[in-house]
């Protein structure tokens, strides 16, 4: 092929070979040449990535996990696991009983995309219990108390028998 003064100049990932030509010279004539190959290896980058989500969750609240950058928009797949369980554990199941627990993000194919590598990330985060006071009332036949609802006194009530009624709603 052709020879020209200037290298080439490569950026995406990929395996490239050069025929190469060196000229020696002395005094202006040329007294050496040396013809050779050289093969360059542009490889995928790593993405610097981290998983988006609360360190705490409280139970039976609904949450997702997402990615902080994902430049090539690829394929994000999520899985979890307990925190202390073998990795042969994850499952694309999430969580929603109280504990502690492991998500991994599994970011582009096993190829990975056009420019990075397949990356592979984790984070730990845990569900709490929802310690949140139910709501409601109490009626007893026709009083309504709604501040007594989690401090039900029986010494309160009348000494007749009543109707009690009590209702709650917890979220």
């Amino acid at each position: 092929g052709e020879y020209v003064d200037e290298a080439p100049t490569y950026t995406e990932p990929g395996e490239y070979e050069n025929t190469y030509k060196m000229v020696v010279l002395e005094e202006g004539e040329p007294i050496a040449e040396v013809e050779g190959k050289a093969i360059l290896t542009i490889e995928k980058a790593p993405l610097d990535a981290t998983i988006v989500l609360p360190d705490t969750i409280v139970y039976k609240q609904d949450y997702e996990p997402t990615i902080s950058k994902n430049p090539e928009n690829a394929s994000v797949t999520y899985e979890y696991k307990g925190k202390d369980e073998e990795d042969s554990a994850y499952s694309t199941t999430k969580p929603v009983d109280v504990g502690d627990y492991t998500v991994r993000a599994t970011i582009g194919g096993e190829d990975g995309t056009e420019h990075y590598k397949q990356t592979v990330i984790t984070k730990e985060f845990r569900i709490n219990p929802d310690n949140t006071a139910p709501t409601g009332e109490i009626t007893v036949a026709a009083k309504t108390w709604k501040s007594r609802l989690n401090q039900i006194i029986f010494g309160m009530f009348f000494k007749k028998s009543k109707s009690v009624t009590i209702t709650a709603e917890d979220t």
